[in-house]
């Protein structure tokens, strides 16, 4: 069973264009995502599916000089851009993240990766809401390569495509699935990169930390020893399907 993670990333995002470049304590976005995990225990490979228009040639330039697999898709499209990127590198299980979430580590990944080994279904979704528990910017979506082609070849709305897996979990009578929680609630939480603030705020936390190998677990407990940090972000409203 290959597991393939594939990082979603472009640098024409509408609320903070060009972010997955942005330092986090002087390490592009991208690259800090990467660093973080690469050393996850479950993941064969990891690609990051970047859009084919010459607005992203810079970031397949910068993949390029780190050395990051990547594949060109659709922009809009997300869904053909994972489904064609699991093909060419032979996914049995893909692993979707995006390039704006820098404080997911190897572990929620592995764990998620687990979890969806030891009882495998079409879909396991470790996402905010839906009683997860997560915060706002720990999202690992666990799909088989079989439910996403039947995904790919279902959907025909493209709001859907592109935001790549709503046509699985809304469609609970075609697909099976279930959703991984944690045992604390941090839903209150945004850690995620959508915004200059929200750029401020995960900028600040990174800086708080000498080595890069921390867990998402630990970043929300600086937030909750660290009140005054929430006031940075907190006007933000998280952009929903």
């Amino acid at each position: 069973m290959k597991v393939v993670l594939i990082i979603q990333a472009r640098l024409t995002g509408i609320r903070l264009p060009g972010k997955v470049l942005l330092p986090i304590t002087g390490i592009p976005l991208l690259k800090y995502l990467l660093d973080r995990i690469s050393s996850s225990e479950t993941a064969d490979e990891i690609i990051v599916a970047i859009p084919d228009n010459a607005e992203n040639d810079s970031l397949i330039n910068f993949c390029k000089s780190i050395n990051a697999k990547y594949f060109r898709g659709s922009e809009y499209d997300v869904l053909d851009r994972f489904q064609s990127a699991s093909e060419k590198y032979k996914a049995d299980i893909i692993v979707r993240l995006t390039a704006d979430n820098p404080f997911i580590d190897r572990q929620i990944v592995d764990d998620v990766v687990n979890d969806y080994l030891a009882n495998p279904v079409d879909y396991v979704g470790a996402v905010p809401g839906r009683n997860s528990g997560l915060p706002v910017g720990i999202s690992v979506e666990v799909i088989s390569a079989d439910a996403l082609s039947k995904a790919w070849a279902g959907d025909i709305s493209s709001g859907y495509r592109e935001h790549v897996t709503p046509y699985i979990y809304k469609n609970q009578d075609l697909f099976t699935l279930r959703y991984y929680k944690v045992e604390k609630d941090y839903s209150n939480y945004r850690i995620t990169v959508d915004t200059v603030d929200d750029y401020m705020l995960a900028n600040t936390l990174a800086g708080y930390f000498s080595n890069i190998n921390y867990s998402w677990v630990e970043v929300v407990k600086l937030l909750e020893q660290n009140p005054n940090l929430l006031s940075i972000n907190s006007h933000i409203s998280q952009v929903t399907v």
